[in-house]
């Protein structure tokens, strides 16, 4: 399995949809990942500002995060964007939801992915 396999299968054993694309890319100065809901694109960087490549479970995090921002956009019908707010209330309760839910599943850096 490809790592954007291995993403999109623990994606959706946490319960989060995955009808998405994903773009894997080197590196970023500023960010883990970014949501593109125009294109409906998670954009994921696999290594660090030093250009080291970071941990799978690290990676996971951020596709959580940034699936959460998709399913806010194209899931959730009461969803509406603030300008200039990011992470509403209902965006940190869920990331919390699902990252404690990640955290009770995975041990280490071994997690659902095979």
């Amino acid at each position: 399995m490809s790592l954007e396999d291995n993403l999109r299968y623990d994606i959706s054993r946490l319960g989060l949809p995955t009808d998405f694309d994903i773009d894997l890319r080197d590196y970023s100065k500023t960010y883990n990942g970014r949501y593109d809901p125009n294109r409906e694109l998670v954009i994921l960087y696999t290594k660090n500002r030093l250009r080291m490549k970071i941990s799978y479970h690290r990676l996971l995090k951020a596709c959580v995060h940034e699936t959460i921002h998709h399913y806010q956009w194209k899931h959730d019908e009461k969803f509406v964007r603030i300008k200039g707010t990011m992470h509403n209330q209902e965006f940190k309760a869920l990331e919390k939801k699902y990252l404690n839910r990640l955290n009770w599943r995975c041990e280490g850096e071994s997690l659902f992915a095979v």
